[in-house]
């Protein structure tokens, strides 16, 4: 969900629903210097809007080490949600993020159904919020990446991507409507591909110094039961450093590019709650994207922190298209608390501005 109203309920509540634990094992029973690490979070989240009516639900967040050596493996993470409205819609995800022992493998994988209304306002990055067009998606989603270490902080692997959507309740004579537009009436995508990532992180949740690069092609073929024939090209860049202790400079740039017959639904998006945070998300999008975020994470008092964001991104048919000043800017603040300060676990909520809208946003982790 991109914009809530009562967020800040569900920020209050989630003080009352935070819990953690720890094991210590070791071979023959004695203490021993090594521990499995393991960590529960919970965050209910209740709001209004009228397309929804009233909506409620909950995030848990699962961390825990693969090994029984916790200071030499990352953490891993489980993270089901679960949002059901008074007007019977549903959006249900599932994150998984493994690191095996000794980091020799990586697995991520994303599961989601969802059955939730959505806006839609054409195609490109000059679009008029007068093409508002409502819409309410059907969609089952996966997303699995598989990565093994090839050289220290350097990953290789594969990816593949399956999504079968349908689309309906459609609101006036728009152009979803009409069926101008790839993938208006849904169907299936699937895509296999490669990636490699070099990370040098100094925490997996919330980084301090080091870099996270990520490069990705993406193919979409009829061999393996696509609607929709197109390739996707993305690279993802972070780096982190640390001016003074305990504070946290954060860059990213990102950048999209698809080759070929892409459903609108596949395109990449401005806004939302990490890309662009204050516009709404999908209020632009195009076969082509580029965003440059930075971002200031400083501490207050105990476990509360403050940060300071600003993002510009644009998006565009073609590569060759993009213009400086076309580029869309949003920027804002936002409050963090400490649940895990061992792992550097955030509760984060994001107040983003953009020219013509805003967001708040309530999450567990940074934004990138």
């Amino acid at each position: 969900m991109q914009k809530i109203s009562l967020l800040l309920l569900a920020f209050l509540l989630a003080f009352g629903q935070t819990f953690a634990k720890g094991t210590l094992q070791n071979d023959r029973g004695s203490e021993k210097k090594t521990a499995k690490r393991q960590s529960l979070i919970f965050l209910p989240v209740v709001f209004y809007t009228p397309e929804t009516r009233w909506a409620g639900g909950g995030l848990l967040n699962y961390f825990f080490t693969l090994s029984d050596d916790a200071q030499k493996n990352k953490p891993s993470t489980l993270m089901p949600s679960v949002i059901y409205t008074q007007n019977h819609q549903v959006t249900a995800e599932l994150i998984l993020n493994l690191f095996f022992p000794k980091d020799a493998y990586r697995l991520n994988g994303y599961l989601s159904f969802n059955r939730f209304p959505d806006k839609f306002y054409g195609i490109g990055n000059n679009t008029s919020a007068k093409n508002e067009e409502n819409y309410l998606p059907q969609f089952f989603r996966v997303r699995v990446k598989i990565q093994k270490k090839v050289a220290d902080g350097l990953y290789a692997g594969l990816s593949y991507e399956y999504e079968n959507s349908r689309l309906t309740d459609f609101t006036g004579d728009g152009l979803l409507a009409k069926d101008d537009i790839p993938g208006s009436r849904g169907g299936t995508v699937s895509g296999i591909g490669a990636v490699i990532t070099s990370d040098s992180r100094d925490r997996i949740f919330a980084p301090a110094t080091g870099r996270y690069y990520r490069f990705s092609v993406q193919m979409f073929r009829s061999a393996w039961a696509s609607d929709y024939r197109f390739t996707r090209y993305a690279f993802d860049l972070r780096n982190y450093f640390s001016p003074f202790s305990s504070h946290v400079l954060a860059l990213r740039v990102q950048a999209v590019t698809n080759k070929g017959q892409t459903p609108f639904r596949q395109m990449p998006l401005l806004g939302g709650q990490f890309l662009m945070r204050g516009i709404y998300q999908g209020r632009f999008r195009d076969k082509n994207m580029i965003t440059v975020q930075s971002e200031y994470r400083l501490p207050l008092r105990k476990r509360f922190g403050l940060t300071g964001f600003l993002s510009a991104g644009e998006v565009a048919p073609q590569i060759d298209r993009f213009a400086l000043k076309e580029f869309k800017y949003s920027y804002g603040m936002g409050l963090r608390f400490m649940l895990n300060p061992k792992e550097g676990v955030n509760l984060r909520m994001d107040f983003g501005f953009s020219k013509d809208d805003s967001g708040i946003y309530l999450s567990i982790g940074e934004a990138f």
